[in-house]
């Protein structure tokens, strides 16, 4: 009887270990756009690129915006229907047009597992950007929520040209009618 314990105690065990070790393995692992420039692993299209990066401009236009419209360029490469995504979580903005002078641009995201990081640059008034990386965290169920906000108090001059793609999705339908008015 006390054999046939210790194996059911092993045998749980084993299957509560497993059990963990196969919710880790649903966390995602993306960094967009790869720092090397080689072939992307990841689309940035998958869950959670696109909210961590609506998360990133959201902390900062609360904090920077001044009432200010929501611009936005994302990494190059980024297809026109994650454009529309980010602008439909956060409620409003358009893609950044050549000329714009206060633009949050989306540098980098990189996701590992339950932590994300979003290096951005954001306007701070009169023409004049900073970058910051803002980092977030997520549980089980819950969204991904900001838990450090990294500014980096250096000027940036050099601003990303325009990253907007035609606005066509893969399959070749139009989707600028998606994003919103």
């Amino acid at each position: 009887m006390q054999g046939m314990d210790a194996m059911r105690n092993l045998i749980v065990c084993s299957g509560l270990a497993i059990a963990a070790g196969s919710i880790g393995g649903c966390t995602p692992y993306a960094t967009h756009p790869r720092p090397d420039g080689s072939t992307q692993i990841t689309d940035a299209r998958i869950y959670p690129v696109p909210t961590v990066m609506t998360a990133a401009i959201d902390e900062m236009h609360t904090k920077h915006g001044q009432g200010r419209e929501i611009v936005i360029n994302l990494p190059e490469d980024t297809p026109a229907s994650v454009y529309a995504d980010v602008i439909k979580q956060l409620g409003q903005g358009r893609p950044m047009q050549a000329g714009d002078p206060d633009v949050y641009h989306i540098q980098q995201v990189r996701v590992r597992g339950w932590t994300a990081e979003v290096d951005l640059i954001y306007p701070v008034g009169g023409g004049r950007h900073e970058s910051a990386t803002i980092t977030m965290e997520r549980g089980m169920v819950a969204r991904y929520t900001v838990v450090n906000t990294r500014v980096w108090r250096i000027r940036v001059d050099a601003l990303p040209k325009p990253n907007y793609p035609a606005p066509q999705d893969v399959a070749g339908t139009a989707i600028a009618a998606e994003l919103p008015k």
